[in-house]
């Protein structure tokens, strides 16, 4: 005879729940729901790719001079290139398309036309007004566009400038100490010659019908006079002035006669 052991279950224990069965219903709203996430997902597909006949805006470093850039889509050629139809004006006046010139040709022009890459076009799918102009909320576009661009030069700039001048990004400087045993090296201090010889307007000079100057006349032979500094007037009396009429004699000892 056999007997069967029925453990009771621990304090707080309770049973998984199975999981219900669905009706018929509830499945076909859960097909409904995976369609609905498809049909979106496409529609994002769609509208992140330019529409053909609509403009775009594109960001391309050889048009950097140009600006705004606006395209019309044209066609696809590849899977991220497209053919676009380039437009020229301003971001408040008209736009009208761009043309050029034929090789090889004289005064013939046709459309100017180029193929460019999705990763280039930063804003798409509109077109312009009436009057050919750039509408409201793409004026808008450009200029958050252009405060970010702006934004990350300035960033840019200042990380270039804090690997030149070794700044770190509290602003502080930091300053290296010398090597051991360097001194700066001294400049030569200028000495000033008192008893150079000067002698003022000493050539010769040039007559302009070519003849030579001083033929009859000897030329005067100067002699070299040693530099001599000058005395002051110790007799001097402030708020008085003194006018000497007579030349004094200063022998080589620096003395008055």
């Amino acid at each position: 005879m056999s007997l069967q052991v029925d453990f009771a279950p621990p304090v707080g224990y309770q049973e998984p729940k199975r999981p219900e069965k669905k009706d018929a219903e509830d499945v076909d709203m859960d097909i409904l729901m995976v369609m609905k996430e498809k049909e979106s997902k496409k529609r994002k597909e769609v509208d992140e790719v330019p529409a053909v006949g609509n403009f775009v805006l594109t960001n391309l470093d050889k048009y950097a001079g140009d600006w705004p850039q606006l395209g019309k889509v044209l066609k696809f050629e590849e899977e991220e290139i497209i053919q676009l139809h380039w437009y020229k004006g301003s971001k408040t006046g008209p736009w009208s398309p761009c043309t050029k010139a034929v090789p090889g040709t004289r005064g013939k022009r046709e459309a100017w036309c180029e193929a460019v890459n999705l990763q280039d076009i930063w804003c798409h799918s509109f077109n312009l007004t009436p009057s050919n102009k750039l509408p409201l909320k793409i004026k808008k576009k450009m200029e958050s566009f252009l405060n970010k661009k702006r934004m990350k030069k300035n960033h840019a700039t200042k990380e270039i400038e804090t690997q030149i001048t070794g700044q770190k990004s509290t602003g502080h400087q930091i300053d290296f100490a010398p090597p051991v045993g360097y001194q700066e090296p001294k400049s030569p201090e200028k000495t000033h010659d008192e008893d150079l010889d000067m002698d003022a307007f000493s050539g010769s000079g040039n007559r302009l019908d070519g003849k030579k100057i001083g033929l009859d006349a000897a030329p005067e032979v100067k002699k070299s006079v040693p530099h001599k500094r000058g005395i002051p007037n110790y007799k001097y009396k402030k708020g008085t002035i003194t006018f000497i009429r007579t030349r004094r004699n200063i022998t080589d000892n620096n003395e008055v006669k």
